[in-house]
């Protein structure tokens, strides 16, 4: 039978977030242990004293039901059988080639991202007029109605949309970013580009309630988008293409050092594919291709 130690409630709490001198451990399935540092090391540093008491017992609870799935898996000897261990060995594979790439591989700076946009202005170049501005989503005209009094009266557009708004743009004080007329919905489109900057709109009513819109800027065709805003984008598209940039190369240099063989007559001849050469031409089998 599987011996499960659990600390109580009490104890785990003033662990968790009281001091830091040595104390027992957090939970014992048999000779495993969690420890205090081992439990904080799964839990992000930013949840350490905000998570409640269920979240807390959630995690140890599950670490304490994976190990004795574990444990049990052991038992039966599965990590003998042939099939198992070559699963194994490929996610031990997967897990070295991930760090592998995680160390050698670097996506570009913010510097090198700037010097990008930059040189490429013609990429952010704006194709249509664009207008920012921020909404705030209420069920009925009555309820959007009261939100235009308090904002008539001097209250923040973001702290209201925060507080009622049911766009998801609550979450950014009702901040829905630029927009072209292409991509908003047509009961949206006039109200928004015929509404003087920093004015407020009447109550809009759409399919799934009434709007209310805070027209914050406006760009004309023509110019180019602050770098502020294509950043995030821009830092993600280039890590991808240096990221594969960096791939090539590092297979490229590990082929001239690893010997390397690809035995493809035999693979020709093995009818796992339709070949339509034939496995004597030396420009198709027995050459090591390079994709790059």
């Amino acid at each position: 039978m599987h011996k499960v130690v659990f600390l109580t409630p009490l104890f785990l709490v003033l662990l968790l977030f009281g001091c830091r001198e040595e104390r027992p451990n957090i939970a014992k399935v048999n000779d495993s242990i969690l420890t205090l540092e081992e439990l904080k090391e799964r839990l992000p540093s930013s949840y350490e004293g905000k998570l409640s008491w269920e979240e807390v017992e959630g995690w140890v609870e599950r670490w304490v039901d994976s190990q004795m799935l574990y444990q049990e898996a052991l038992r039966r000897e599965l990590d003998k059988d042939d099939g198992v261990r070559k699963r194994i060995e490929e996610a031990t594979k997967g897990i070295l080639i991930a760090e592998l790439l995680d160390r050698e591989i670097k996506g570009g700076g913010e510097e090198e991202t700037f010097s990008y946009y930059r040189a490429h202005p013609e990429e952010f170049t704006r194709q249509e007029d664009e207008v920012r501005a921020s909404e705030i989503l209420v069920p009925s005209l009555k309820e959007a109605k009261k939100i235009i009094g308090r904002l008539r009266k001097g209250e923040g557009f973001a702290e209201l949309a925060a507080k009622y708004s049911l766009a998801p743009s609550a979450t950014k004080g009702g901040d829905i970013g630029y927009l072209t007329r292409d991509n908003l919905p047509p009961y949206l489109t006039k109200a928004i580009f015929s509404t003087p900057l920093g004015n407020i709109s009447q109550p809009i009513k759409g399919d799934d309630g009434y709007h209310i819109l805070l027209v914050t800027d406006r760009k004309k065709k023509g110019t180019v988008r602050d770098f502020a805003l294509v950043k995030g984008e821009l830092l993600n598209r280039l890590s991808v293409l240096q990221g594969r940039e960096g791939l090539k190369e590092l297979l490229r240099k590990l082929k001239g050092e690893f010997e390397v063989e690809i035995n493809y007559s035999l693979l020709a001849s093995a009818g796992l594919a339709d070949t339509t050469f034939s496995v004597s031409d030396s420009s198709k089998v027995g050459k090591l291709r390079d994709p790059y």
